[in-house]
């Protein structure tokens, strides 16, 4: 391109494409102006781009974000009273980056075992470790939270359903046992020690009234 003249440099064309590209080439209409172009993030409104822009984009292409995700459930979230630790969480469960042994095979590529370590019959994904796995599930009812994981494809789905119903009064219940049952799962796989339903309910309301009176 002849910057100069605003016009294209039909020699360097010519000599670098065949002539249906020069074609389509010289179909491209040029600037009127001599402002240097500049890389500019559509993401953003000023144009540069940010971590978070960029987060929200990839997940609208998984088809795991919304306004209305953005704008209810995350506000909610991030004001519920629990401890940082829980917080952390329940951030990477909801937005699907919990390590769990699905995880850690089919997108970190480390060669584990599938299997879920408190029923060892089910892939330990992040809804089933959390919701549908039978431990889980008796810890749940146990809290007396009632989460529904049976129409719930992914546990993002299931804290939508929760945030939605009018239900987030609860919400500091339902992070701090989520965040009980995956201890559990830790406390088994690392350590090899097995905690009751009992344990994992009483550990996660001790663990929140010692945060919220300290």
């Amino acid at each position: 391109m002849q910057v100069d003249n605003k016009q294209w440099d039909l020699e360097v064309i010519t000599d670098l494409f065949e002539s249906w590209d020069i074609d389509l080439i010289l179909k491209i209409p040029l600037s009127n102006t001599l402002d240097v172009d500049t890389r500019y993030w559509s993401k953003e409104p000023s144009g540069f781009y940010s971590v978070k822009s960029s987060y929200q984009y990839l997940q609208e292409l998984k088809g795991d974000w919304s306004i209305q995700m953005e704008s209810d459930l995350w506000r909610i979230l991030w004001k519920v009273k629990v401890p940082p630790k829980v917080l952390h969480f329940s951030w990477k469960a909801i937005s699907g980056c919990l390590p769990t042994r699905t995880q850690l095979l089919r997108i970190k590529h480390v060669p584990v075992e599938s299997l879920c370590v408190f029923c060892n019959s089910e892939e330990e994904s992040i809804l089933h470790v959390l919701g549908d796995c039978p431990f889980a599930n008796s810890c749940w009812n146990r809290s007396g939270v009632g989460l529904n994981f049976s129409t719930a494809n992914t546990f993002t789905d299931c804290f939508k359903g929760f945030s939605v119903g009018g239900r987030s009064s609860m919400f500091e219940e339902v992070l701090m046992v989520g965040w009980g049952i995956w201890k559990a799962q830790n406390e088994l796989l690392w350590k090899g020690r097995s905690s009751t339903v009992a344990e994992v309910v009483r550990l996660a309301r001790n663990a929140h009234f010692s945060w919220m009176v300290a």
